[in-house]
């Protein structure tokens, strides 16, 4: 009997011992995880995270502690792990542009990026992404030395496309337009093109979305009028609203070019007067013309979805400069903006009461709380 407990009791040490694994994470700079890397032949692995980040924590706790992830870090990487708000964790999340939580590089001896993943999965699913990103055949500087080599197939634009995405290089938009620049509309409309077209030609001022613009009957012919102004529309909005928010400067060219472009999309009534009327507040906020901002608001701010007025909301402490009357304006639509959301069928979310709240705050401060 007392053999029987004590191989037990091996058993269950054992069994802890095993379930015990994880990535070791070393605690080491950057710089000196890559030279032991280089040294090593290896790569580095680092886990980009925030204190804050609820899916770090899951990956950190639920992913990392399998032990056939833990077996393959261990075995190929040099692991660390970086807080991305603090110390070289600030200058790395710039150098790679890292904006979102969880993110994890491989990266080279070379320090180029060679894989990223985002976001929360599973263990299998993270190690899929994690094999099939380090292959030699499907790192950026491979697919990069394809494509300067002249392969343009999908499959290899694709997946270039992707890495360049994912690593926020200033690359993308030349390669997007290198690949677009000689194709026939229709073929762009073709399922595979439109993809890419449709995830990486994305503002205003890309030939490519001027040229879909100019020939807005042909694409819609051949995408259907749906899905042709549906996005033709999501990126005039998108820059309109950056526009409006970000208080970027509206030249009275671009306000007669945005208006033109505008018309030729032949969008329905709606679409077409949201945009009109975005635009018109953006340009007037961008030159500070706060009387014509009013006016427009009042008279057109009707054809503004619901999201696109939050947006309008949240340029209203511009008003704080503004002479004190109109000023006062702007103070009066806000109460009356809060008390329509009230009185609405939805009523006044919490989130929408505290944007009031704020945007009042800022309208009231006195100059000297401004400075």
């Amino acid at each position: 009997m007392k053999y029987f407990f004590i191989v037990c009791w091996l058993c269950m040490v054992t069994i802890a011992g095993a379930q015990k694994r994880a990535i070791q994470f070393e605690p080491l700079e950057f710089r000196k995880a890559v030279v032991k890397a280089r040294t090593e032949d290896k790569m580095v692995f680092l886990n980009a995270y925030t204190t804050w980040s609820k899916g770090c924590r899951t990956m950190a706790e639920k992913v990392f502690t399998q032990d056939r992830v833990a077996d393959f870090c261990n075995a190929s990487f040099v692991n660390i792990e970086l807080d991305m708000e603090k110390g070289e964790g600030l200058e790395l999340a710039e150098k790679y542009g890292i904006f979102a939580y969880p993110t994890f590089l491989v990266i080279d001896k070379d320090r180029n990026e060679v894989c990223r993943i985002s976001g929360v999965m599973d263990a299998a699913s993270f190690l899929e992404k994690l094999k099939a990103g380090i292959r030699p055949e499907s790192s950026l500087a491979a697919l990069e030395k394809r494509y300067k080599e002249g392969d343009r197939g999908y499959e290899c634009v694709s997946e270039y496309l992707g890495l360049l995405h994912r690593s926020r290089s200033e690359r993308l938009k030349a390669v997007v337009e290198d690949y677009f620049k000689d194709m026939e509309v229709k073929e762009i409309c073709s399922r595979n093109n439109w993809r890419l077209f449709d995830t990486y030609v994305d503002a205003t001022d890309m030939p490519q979305m001027k040229r879909m613009v100019a020939q807005a009957a042909v694409f819609k012919s051949l995408l259907g009028k749906e899905e042709a102004e549906r996005k033709m529309f999501t990126v005039y909005e998108q820059a309109l609203s950056d526009s409006l928010v970000k208080a970027e400067q509206i030249t009275p060219a671009r306000y007669k070019a945005y208006g033109e472009e505008i018309k030729k999309m032949k969008l329905g009534k709606e679409q077409r007067a949201g945009l009109e009327t975005l635009l018109q507040l953006a340009y007037f906020k961008s030159c500070r013309m706060y009387g014509d901002y009013l006016k427009a608001f009042n008279e057109k701010g009707k054809n503004l979805t619901e999201v696109q007025r939050q947006n309008v909301v949240f340029t209203l402490p511009f008003f704080a400069e503004a002479p004190v009357e109109l000023k006062g304006q702007a103070i009066e639509l806000v109460n009356k903006l809060t008390e329509s959301d009230r009185n609405s069928e939805k009523g006044l979310s919490p989130q929408m009461e505290q944007v009031y709240r704020y945007v009042l705050y800022k309208l009231n401060e006195s100059p000297e709380q401004n400075q």
